[in-house]
């Protein structure tokens, strides 16, 4: 934005030329334009780089994991990614702004899905030893492959399926498409 305000207030050419050619609103360009003939400069957009969270690397590696994720159908939402973010963050122990720290620990448990006391109880290395121990037996009597199975979350299914928002490039089709 800087670069075309620069063209159109330096060079004088054509404010609708040159929103074009960077393909910008033209009257946004203009609003650059003003400030920068009022002012003699224009005001920064986002975080300045001494308090970006993080390095262009690993902005570039959350972008990728993203990106891999929504190519795998699992796409994550912008909650999602909020929240990858601040692990991220916390993980290697990163400065983070003050909006990204929860309040206290009670916001935190309002805002967790619940889960059942017997379903939490019930998720141990017996039963889940017991489970897969049943799943190879499935395997092996009925001669199963991989490609065999459907994974189909019983709390997730109701009778009008919504699925939530997710991240993904722009380029791609919806995944229903895929499947006509």
């Amino acid at each position: 934005m800087k670069r075309a305000a620069r063209k159109v207030v330096d060079e004088m050419k054509s404010l609708r030329d040159v929103a074009k050619d960077f393909e910008v609103n033209f009257m946004t360009l203009q609003r650059y334009c003003k400030k920068l003939r009022t002012e003699g400069k224009i005001a920064s957009v986002g975080y300045a780089s001494p308090r970006a969270v993080f390095t262009k690397e690993q902005e570039d590696l959350l972008v990728t994991y993203i990106l891999k994720a929504a190519k795998i159908y699992y796409g994550l939402t912008p909650s999602d990614i909020r929240s990858l973010a601040y692990d991220y963050a916390k993980a290697n122990e990163m400065k983070r702004p003050d909006s990204w720290s929860p309040m206290n620990a009670l916001v935190l448990t309002s805002f967790q899905k619940t889960t059942s006391l017997s379903r939490a109880t019930s998720f141990n290395r017996i039963n889940v030893d017991k489970f897969f121990d049943n799943l190879t037996e499935g395997l092996d009597g009925y001669k199963l492959e991989g490609h065999d199975i459907y994974n189909c979350d019983e709390t997730g299914v109701t009778t009008v399926q919504r699925p939530d928002r997710i991240v993904a490039e722009r380029s791609e089709t919806s995944r229903s498409d895929e499947f006509r």
